[in-house]
């Protein structure tokens, strides 16, 4: 057997990129004729062979599928189709608000680190309160040195930019003074409407997000350790018509 090391087609958080990417991948770099029955193929180094350093690689995961070489049963017949179905869009000028939410680091009563959302804890008074029928854009500012895979319930939203900024400046000003442009750190798999995203270190990522249903729901870090110790928030979707809290009417 030969355990070969290449770009994973899965980050930590179970998004999946791209079948084209992986296709492309395969057809282009793996190359048939490196490939014998008998060989298995794992895929480990999860996400530093994409050049994605934020959420290092941990024993737990470094072996999350494997592809088994067999015979061939005949000739390759699959194709790709020219185009895939379009991808819905959110227009930034129809967002009626626009929120800096932070990514916080501090150190709990034990001396450990905990990572806080506006550095609200959960059972503080919920800060964000969309309305009904709205849309927003919401910037995910990480002043932590860690990455989070930022995710967000009841809503698919879309993602804007990412973007590395002057963390000391904005923790000094509270203004954002951005080091990259918009489009330098967004790779194809982050096109598409989707319901978390990657927050690096020391990176603002805005989203896009309309709110259609009336409710309390949550947005979190998707870190196991990070959302059960205090990285999660409540946020609530209101009418503000004066009937009821959550009147669509």
């Amino acid at each position: 057997m030969e355990d070969l090391m290449f770009k994973n087609i899965s980050n930590q958080s179970g998004q999946s990129l791209l079948r084209t990417q992986v296709y492309e991948y395969l057809r282009n770099e793996l190359k048939a004729e490196n490939l014998k029955p008998g060989m298995f193929i794992s895929m480990n180094q999860i996400m530093k062979n994409l050049g994605i350093n934020d959420f290092p690689s941990t024993e737990s995961v470094s072996f999350i599928m494997q592809f088994r070489v067999i015979e061939s049963s005949g000739a390759d017949t699959s194709d790709l189709p020219a185009t895939l179905r379009p991808v819905p869009r959110l227009d930034p000028a129809d967002a009626v608000r626009t929120r800096n939410l932070t990514l916080d680091l501090i150190k709990d009563e034990y001396g450990r680190p905990k990572f806080l959302l506006n550095n609200a804890l959960w059972m503080d008074p919920i800060t964000e309160t969309p309305k009904l029928n709205t849309t927003e854009i919401w910037n995910f500012v990480n002043m932590t040195p860690n990455g989070h895979p930022m995710h967000v319930h009841l809503v698919t939203f879309g993602v804007l930019s990412r973007r590395k900024f002057d963390v000391d400046h904005y923790r000094k000003t509270g203004e954002i003074i951005y080091l990259s442009p918009p489009e330098m750190m967004l790779p194809p798999n982050e096109n598409g409407m989707r319901d978390m995203v990657r927050v690096p270190a020391g990176t603002v990522v805005q989203i896009i997000a309309h709110f259609d249903v009336p409710g309390r729901f949550v947005w979190h870090c998707h870190f196991l350790d990070h959302e059960d110790h205090e990285m999660m928030r409540p946020y609530e979707v209101v009418t503000g018509n004066g009937k009821g809290k959550y009147d669509k009417a």
